[in-house]
């Protein structure tokens, strides 16, 4: 409990509560693959949270949500989705930081998923 109230209180301090920068890894992946990202936070932070992660497309399909307990560590928070639901090429992530009453929202941010087989035109 004491570690997660000083984790909101260092989120409320560095004022977390704006978007925060989503990184993706921009390499090739396939559906076979998962996707590697870093939400970056505006401070350092510890303790308990949420993430919430919303997973479109570029034909406003919603291709998956998730919730997931984690556990914050510093400025920066590892993220990795499997991507075998993929069925378009460009696909997009949001995901949303929740600790205590403070939510952390981060930027749209797209992404490429490549067919794993050969295409024949």
């Amino acid at each position: 409990m004491r570690k997660t109230l000083l984790g909101i209180l260092l989120l409320i301090a560095a004022g977390c509560g704006k978007a925060q920068t989503l990184e993706v890894d921009h390499a090739i992946v396939t559906r076979t693959d998962a996707l590697k990202a870093v939400l970056k936070l505006g401070a350092p932070a510890r303790g308990e949270g949420s993430l919430s992660l919303k997973w479109t497309d570029s034909y406003g399909r919603l291709v998956a949500t998730e919730n997931r307990p984690v556990r914050l560590e510093g400025d920066a928070l590892p993220i990795s989705l499997p991507l075998n639901r993929a069925v378009a090429l460009q696909n997009f992530l949001e995901v949303e930081l929740t600790v205590g009453k403070e939510k952390i929202a981060s930027n749209k941010t797209e992404f490429i998923v490549t067919p794993s087989e050969q295409w024949d035109d």
